[in-house]
């Protein structure tokens, strides 16, 4: 039996009004439900400054009470707001009778009176419970003696579970590390997405929200949207989030790669004597996915399956509960890279993971690209179907830097005052961070002259965009790029000597593909000048 009680709930809603009381009281019901769901526990009832939860074991209610302590003292130093939460515990173990989805009993007594003696922050819990729990799950009981308790026929012993000391600063020795590709380019400046950014964290960061939820950053190619996420991925880690990362590679389709590689991760960087219950309840399916954990965790293994699909919904299963496990007392992020090379079966499992409607401060943050060819039908529509499924989410579309966000990258890599640049940077690279940096890293030192010739990494991506196209588009936007950064279809279409109905059509394939955008009424727009200045480039001066 477990009993919380939140210290003083009537002078906070006093102090923060009935709006701000009741959201309070929604991030306690959040994070306390999930500290119980997590360690196998059942939620029978709440008031709204309290529960009461009953568990198969007595070190899973423990467990769970310290959950509880240090998810409370990371969101008070999270949310850094004027009035924090406090919370009691207590908890006693024995037969109970069972009515109407209610218990009664000694022990439901013991637990309440356990909890009213408690000090905010404090876990007090009955001599049986320490005895019950010994040598399982590593916990610090502190022996107090004999206590005098309202409506008890005698003194009952009772013990102080600590919980401080089991990582409640939230310090980053009691995580693993940044991956090394959430730290690559974090010494490149970050500029001009400081909207993007809160709304990201803030979905990550809200403890009321009660489920897994997803944030999708999309756009083209050399947008921004890693960067973003690394952004996103230090921030949060600064903040006590846990912060794994995978990618999906192009050429490389392997089931499951961002969960296997951020296990991986995980796994690498557990305490030696870590027990396997801290991948969940069924690590041992995990083993298909990292088969090395049978060496780390003696006798780990799956259970014989009778289908692959079986066995397929066992591993989904180990996954979401090894996730949800390690984000029982504090957020996880788990970054998800080029989420539109992800192979079918990852798209499952991520889609698996994101629809479980259990309590969970777990954050998937998937980026990927919307132009042709990369853009991916499955994870669309893998999209909408989570959003159906009323999954938290957070769609970030990311667009070139503006003006002032170049000048601000200029005057960090040539000085200020280089207003000309700016203004070519801009107009030639639309925005894109992967262009622009591009392009400034060509100049010479001491130089503030841009070079004359696009950078060979630049043309070859220009390049392999327009071989995502047909030859016969391609033909149509050289006719283009000769007309100029804007240009007519009543121009190019004759030019081609082809009909403007055909002529609409190889240029629909060029805005999906995100070389040119659709200004107006038959009006075009290269999406970069770069775009136009490779295609100029790659004509004779006879064919010109």
């Amino acid at each position: 039996m477990l009993f919380t009680d939140l210290v003083g709930s009537t002078a906070l809603r006093a102090t923060l009004g009935e709006e701000g009381a009741d959201e309070l009281r929604r991030a306690h019901d959040a994070l306390l439900g999930r500290c119980v769901s997590a360690h196998g526990g059942v939620v029978i009832k709440g008031g709204g400054d309290g529960i009461l939860a009953t568990f198969d074991s007595a070190v899973g209610g423990v467990a769970a009470a310290v959950a509880m302590q240090r998810a409370v003292h990371r969101y008070n130093a999270r949310m850094n707001r004027l009035a924090e939460l406090a919370v009691r515990i207590g908890l006693s173990t024995g037969d109970v009778t069972w009515e109407g989805g209610d218990c009664f009993g000694l022990p439901v007594v013991e637990a309440a009176r356990l909890e009213a003696a408690a000090q905010g922050g404090q876990i007090l819990c009955s001599e049986l419970v320490r005895l019950m729990s010994r040598g399982r799950g590593s916990h610090e009981f502190r022996t107090i003696g004999f206590l005098d308790l309202k409506g008890l026929p005698e003194p009952l012993p009772a013990c102080e579970v600590a919980w401080a000391s089991s990582g409640a600063d939230s310090s980053p020795a009691d995580r693993p590390p940044l991956a090394a590709e959430l730290t690559a380019d974090a010494t490149h400046r970050f500029v001009s997405r400081t909207l993007e950014l809160e709304q990201a964290c803030s979905l990550v960061l809200d403890p009321s929200r009660g489920r897994a939820a997803l944030v999708w950053v999309l756009g083209e190619p050399g947008i921004g949207k890693t960067r973003l996420a690394i952004e996103v991925g230090h921030r949060c880690y600064g903040a006590g989030v846990t912060v794994l990362f995978g990618r999906c590679n192009e050429d490389l389709s392997v089931p499951y790669q961002p969960l296997l590689e951020a296990l991986r991760w995980h796994v690498r960087h557990l305490e030696d004597d870590a027990p396997a219950a801290a991948l969940g309840p069924m690590a041992g399916e995990l083993t298909r996915l990292l088969p090395e954990l049978a060496q780390r965790f003696e006798g780990l293994a799956p259970q014989p399956s009778t289908s692959p699909e079986v066995e397929q919904y066992r591993l989904f299963e180990a996954v979401r509960l090894w996730l949800a496990t390690l984000s029982a007392d504090q957020p996880v992020v788990v970054v998800v890279d080029d989420a539109h090379w992800a192979s079918p079966q990852t798209l499952q499992m991520l889609g698996h993971i994101a629809r479980s409607a259990e309590p969970s401060q777990l954050t998937l943050l998937c980026t990927a690209r919307t132009t042709a060819p990369d853009a991916s039908l499955s994870l669309a529509d893998l999209s909408t179907d989570l959003q159906r499924a009323a999954v938290p989410t957070a769609v970030i579309s990311l667009d070139g830097l503006d003006e002032s966000a170049v000048a601000e990258l200029v005057g960090a890599r040539v000085g200020p005052g280089m207003t000309e640049m700016v203004t070519r940077l801009h107009r030639e690279t639309g925005g894109n961070p992967l262009f622009l940096s591009t392009l400034l890293g060509a100049l010479t030192a001491g130089s503030t002259t841009l070079p004359e010739t696009l950078p060979s990494s630049v043309q070859e991506t220009v390049r392999r965009r327009l071989r995502t196209v047909p030859e016969a588009v391609v033909e149509l936007l050289r006719l283009a790029a000769l007309a100029g950064l804007d240009f007519d279809l009543a121009v190019v279409g004759p030019a081609m000597a082809t009909t403007q109905d055909v002529a609409v059509g190889h240029l629909e394939v060029a805005v999906a593909a995100g070389l040119v955008l659709e200004t107006g009424f038959g009006r075009y727009r290269f999406a970069h000048a770069l775009v136009r200045q490779a295609l100029r480039g790659g004509l004779s001066e006879t064919r010109r």
